[in-house]
């Protein structure tokens, strides 16, 4: 599924009325990072083992929080 929403991406850098195929994945991705987000919150104010295993390294997947935030406010104004 991400290679596929890559190579949409890309036809829609060169042609942008072909963004009917990019809008198809964009609420997935927005899902997706909203659920991340959400496993490493959990991770972090309940230190469950459940949230904790998920993640591996919780440390390195605390770094991610600024980038989803930042992918999740993107995907907003492209749906706007």
């Amino acid at each position: 599924m991400i290679e596929n929403t890559i190579e949409k991406i890309k036809i829609f850098l060169l042609d942008s009325a072909k963004s009917e195929l990019l809008k198809e994945d964009v609420e997935i991705l927005e899902k997706a990072l909203e659920c991340r987000k959400s496993d490493i919150e959990k991770a972090e104010n309940t230190s469950d083992e459940y949230f904790v295993k998920l993640l591996g390294n919780f440390q390195e997947s605390k770094k991610d929080v600024e980038q989803i935030n930042n992918a999740l406010k993107k995907i907003k104004e492209y749906l706007e």
